[in-house]
């Protein structure tokens, strides 16, 4: 890759508005910046292409949260087809766990 010319993207021909898919290294940048915005800090969301669409894959804490990690994919990858496969996690992390551990 020359200097100044940015990450390589794949155009997907039928996409509306014909996409600029990302290359794995701004997956791997947008994926950063999904766990360091100060809205998202979302650690266990993953991000790839596959079938001419960026697919996010992972588990967020809330439906905000998912929301904010799918506007900022959007916002990166204007007019790409974005696939949501994300997983709220199991509990509420704002409650204690409801038994004590014991170490044996």
């Amino acid at each position: 890759m020359s200097e100044g010319t940015g990450p390589s993207r794949t155009v997907v021909e039928g996409a509306p508005d014909a996409c600029a898919l990302p290359d794995t290294y701004a997956l791997k940048d947008l994926e950063r910046r999904i766990c360091e915005d100060d809205s998202i800090t979302e650690l266990g969301v993953r991000l790839s292409v596959r079938g001419g669409r960026i697919v996010v894959q992972g588990t967020v804490a809330s439906p905000g949260r998912r929301d904010a990690v799918l506007a900022l994919v959007r916002a990166a990858c204007p007019g790409c087809p974005v696939v949501d496969e994300t997983r709220l996690t199991d509990g509420d992390l704002s409650t204690p766990p409801h038994g004590a551990e014991v170490i044996r």
